[in-house]
């Protein structure tokens, strides 16, 4: 494997840090000399020198653009996280870019592996007590391989392609206090994490959440009504690109139903993908959490406003 460059290191520190974050699905607004996060009010960008550099006090997080997305998107791997950056950025690099040895050319997209923890308690508690998910819906998944704990104690909701293969996963931490969400190393970017109701030449509906948990919410409140659906966590509302995969694998969509955060920047979300799948009937999936001035369906569950 070719080792990542000063250069592409430098040219990573180098990318408009703000702007990054905003494509990442963030919002931000001036307050003097700095930029707080509209989402997430402890979250500041302070200038240093000729670059941003961010300052998350509520998870006593900070650094530069590669520190954030080591924290925050790459589980701790500073190559992954180098490459993320350079990639992000109107395709400027390409991953052949950064990894040139052939034999290694499929590092990030496919070649997995997620070291287990040996039970499943963390992750039972979390899902079930914290965030209020049906614990038969949680031991089905457990069952069905599709969620699984590691090592560190996180979350895997995994991402499997046609082929039933593992190709990646969406991370989420366990511990209440300290959130984590991220992605397992090495993963796809072309897939998320879903899950399908009805025969898969049926499904005629693909269904739009930015976060596992968030599907998993909805699956509990609305499953009664669900059917030929596929149900898409795409792990970011910026990462819309996911969507195309699977209106590949089910030729008979016809519609998108978005059901990602309310906020703003879900309604970036929801307009990006109007334009980007326009030949598609899109569909607002939010009422009721507009309706309720909620955030997201885990906080509807939460609530529980529909029994």
């Amino acid at each position: 494997m070719a080792r990542i460059t000063d250069k592409q290191i430098q040219e990573a520190r180098n990318k408009d840090f703000k702007e990054f974050l905003e494509k990442e699905g963030f919002c931000f607004r001036k307050h003097g000399n700095s930029y707080e996060c509209v989402q997430h009010d402890s979250l500041v960008l302070n200038r240093k020198g000729n670059c941003l550099w961010y300052h998350w006090y509520s998870r006593n997080e900070n650094g530069n653009i590669i520190t954030f997305v080591q924290n925050n998107i790459t589980n701790g791997n500073f190559r992954e996280a180098v490459a993320y950056i350079l990639n992000c950025n109107i395709n400027s690099y390409d991953t052949k870019d950064i990894y040139s040895n052939e034999n290694d050319k499929n590092i990030i997209r496919g070649n997995v592996e997620i070291e287990r923890s040996s039970d499943v308690k963390r992750l039972f508690a979390y899902l079930t007590k914290t965030r209020g998910i049906n614990k038969d819906i949680v031991n089905k998944l457990i069952k069905q391989n599709k969620i699984v704990q590691d090592s560190k104690n996180n979350i895997v909701f995994k991402y499997i392609d046609e082929n039933g293969k593992t190709v990646g996963g969406e991370l989420k931490g366990t511990l209440s206090n300290k959130p984590f969400s991220g992605i397992v190393q090495n993963s796809n970017e072309e897939y998320g994490f879903t899950l399908s109701i009805g025969n898969k030449n049926n499904i005629k509906e693909l269904k739009v959440f930015e976060a596992s948990i968030d599907l998993l919410s909805y699956y509990q409140l609305f499953k009664s009504e669900l059917e030929d659906t596929i149900l898409l966590s795409v792990g970011g509302c910026a990462k819309i690109r996911k969507i195309g995969t699977y209106l590949k694998q089910y030729e008979n969509i016809s519609s998108i139903t978005v059901c990602v955060d309310n906020d703003k920047a879900g309604n970036n979300s929801f307009g990006n993908i109007v334009k980007e799948y326009s030949d598609y009937r899109i569909n607002d999936g939010r009422e009721y959490l507009i309706k309720h001035n909620l955030k997201d369906f885990n906080d509807l569950l939460r609530k529980g406003i529909i029994k």
